[in-house]
């Protein structure tokens, strides 16, 4: 998990499956009819001087991420110690 050092901004990471399956195919191909790929987004939620959420938005790039966040982020330990 990144944030920032104000607590403005805090960037969650999870991983997505953007595989194809292709029907009828499924049936009978196997491992060849199913595309296993997988991808990284980045959520980003943004707070208010209360700490409360005040907007989100999800990327697929982290260097755009940084660049429109703009403010320093760090790496933290996610709060329930799980990476």
């Amino acid at each position: 998990m990144l944030a920032a050092k104000d607590r403005s901004a805090t960037v969650h990471r999870y991983y997505v499956h953007t595989g194809t399956l292709w029907y009828p195919l499924c049936f009978w191909a196997g491992d060849i009819s199913v595309s296993k790929k997988f991808g990284s987004r980045y959520l980003l939620l943004r707070y208010n001087d209360e700490g409360k959420l005040r907007a989100f938005k999800v990327y697929k790039d982290l260097r755009k991420l940084r660049e429109d966040v703009r403010v320093p982020l760090e790496q933290v330990p996610h709060p329930t110690g799980v990476p």
